[in-house]
């Protein structure tokens, strides 16, 4: 009987922010609450003229359409004590801006001998890392339940509703495997995972994805749900209690995606990161033991040719080599059977009437000539 919080609804952009500069992204860190909550893609415009835009993947309280993530702790609901919350005003002790090379440290104390810190790291791609620390200076001991969520206020513009492509809540959680939901069938109903361990939940959109991990070996609580009669979505986790003793520090580490889904850095963070599953983002259709190999097939092909539609000629011309055998052998059944097609006919003409003296004498004729029929397939 633990509860999320609600989300924020007060606009946060007159609050401050950490500055967010990367290779890869640029934005900002709020911190109302310490929510990531402005990412922008420098390497991808909204439409192919570069003047359209870079590509959002998350935006501030106050926006059009407000989508962030945020992490935070909650206690049951006994405790005595204030914990931070979506409306809570982090400090941000470094100074600085969040680059690929210097993290930022946020930091909230409720004045009553908790203090409650944010390291926040990103990489050069799309990954988040958010360690969470309590430090405890008071004669008790408390035990606080951490928790990550993505809100995601209104649908994405470009959103169809296709069964060709999945968009929609995504999640890869421990036993259950993969489990996907869309927008209308949550907006009824909420779906949720107890004792889940390992994995991860999120949005999937045609070519974007935000995504929460939960502390690595922490059993958690999944959920996909939607608020405000269905004008809100979102997704979240809610872990193990953790207790932080008097006189002591206790942190968790979880990571959050918001990025491009190319596959090759998804196959990168499941290797390095332990992410199961993680190239799922993707939506490879039910031959998924062919469309990953064809598409990395494709990619290469590209890297040396510099064009997708030489590329797909070259996937085409590698296949066809590839089955040439079996294609050379139906061509040779095709034409044996074409040069018997004469004495076919007139077997046909002589037994007429007499069906199974026809297909007797066929099937002689195929024995003879070593034809196999069903080759050609």
């Amino acid at each position: 009987n633990i509860a999320i919080p609600a989300n924020a609804e007060a606009n946060d952009q007159s609050i401050g922010s950490v500055a967010i500069d990367t290779d890869n992204i640029i934005g900002s860190i709020s911190l109302m609450g310490g929510k990531i909550d402005n990412i922008r893609l420098k390497k991808f415009n909204q439409e192919l003229d570069a003047s359209s835009g870079l590509v959002k993947i998350l935006s501030p309280i106050g926006s059009e359409k407000p989508y962030y993530v945020h992490n935070g702790w909650v206690g049951n609901q006994n405790i005595e004590v204030e914990l931070p919350n979506e409306k809570s005003i982090w400090t941000n002790l470094s100074k600085n801006a969040l680059t690929a090379s210097s993290p930022v440290l946020l930091e909230w104390n409720n004045g009553n001998g908790l203090t409650f810190k944010k390291k926040i790291e990103v990489d050069n791609n799309f990954l988040f890392t958010i360690t969470q620390s309590i430090e405890n200076n008071t004669t008790k001991d408390y035990t606080f339940y951490p928790y990550s969520l993505a809100s995601r206020h209104g649908l994405p513009d470009d959103y169809t509703d296709f069964f060709v492509l999945h968009e929609g809540f995504i999640g890869v959680l421990g036993d259950e495997g993969e489990i996907r939901a869309d927008y209308n069938d949550i907006a009824k109903e909420s779906e949720s995972f107890e004792n889940i361990e390992g994995g991860w939940l999120g949005f999937t959109d045609k070519n974007w994805a935000t995504v929460i991990v939960p502390p690595k070996n922490m059993p958690y609580q999944g959920r996909f749900t939607s608020l405000s009669n269905g004008s809100i979505y979102q997704v979240d986790y809610l872990g193990n209690g953790q207790t932080v003793y008097a006189s002591n520090i206790i942190e968790v580490t979880s990571h959050v995606f918001a990025g491009a889904k190319q596959v090759n850095i998804l196959d990168s963070y499941e290797d390095n990161y332990g992410l199961i599953k993680f190239d799922l983002l993707v939506d490879w259709g039910w031959f998924y033991f062919l469309t990953k190999p064809l598409f990395y097939l494709l990619q290469w092909l590209y890297g040396i040719l510099g064009n997708y539609g030489l590329s797909i000629l070259g996937v085409t011309i590698i296949i066809k080599i590839i089955f040439f055998p079996l294609a050379n052998k139906a061509y040779v059944s095709m034409s044996s059977m074409k040069k018997l097609q004469p004495e076919m006919l007139n077997i046909r003409e002589k037994y007429k009437n007499d069906r199974a003296k026809q297909q007797q004498a066929i099937v002689e004729i195929y024995k003879k000539e070593k034809v196999n029929p069903l080759s050609g397939c």
